[in-house]
C-alpha cells in the first residue's frame, strides 16, 4: 500500500524569511504544482524580481484558490493585478 499525503495549504511566515532568490526557485516549483489550494507568504521580503516571477507562476497555476502576500515587500510588483482567467 502506498500512502500519499497531499498538502493543500502552505504557510511560510516571518520565521523563514524567504528572499528574492528563494522566491525564484519557489515560483518555478509553483508553476508545476497541482495540489496546493492555499498559499500564504506573508511578511517575507520577496523583492521585485522574486515577486514578478511569483506572479508569472500564479498565472500558470490553475489549482490555487487563495494567495496571501501581506507585507511581502513587493515594491512595484504590488501594482500588478492578477485577474481570474
Amino acid at each position: 500500500m502506498i500512502l500519499m499525503i497531499l498538502m493543500k495549504t502552505l504557510m511560510i511566515y516571518w520565521t523563514v524569511r524567504m528572499g528574492s532568490s528563494a522566491a525564484l526557485v519557489f515560483a518555478d516549483s509553483l508553476q508545476r504544482n497541482n495540489t496546493l489550494l492555499r498559499l500564504h507568504l506573508d511578511h517575507n521580503p520577496l523583492g521585485e524580481k522574486g515577486g514578478r516571477r511569483l506572479l508569472i507562476a500564479l498565472e500558470k497555476n490553475t489549482t490555487l484558490e487563495k494567495v496571501s502576500l501581506l507585507g511581502a515587500q513587493l515594491n512595484q510588483v504590488r501594482r500588478c493585478r492578477l485577474t481570474p482567467g
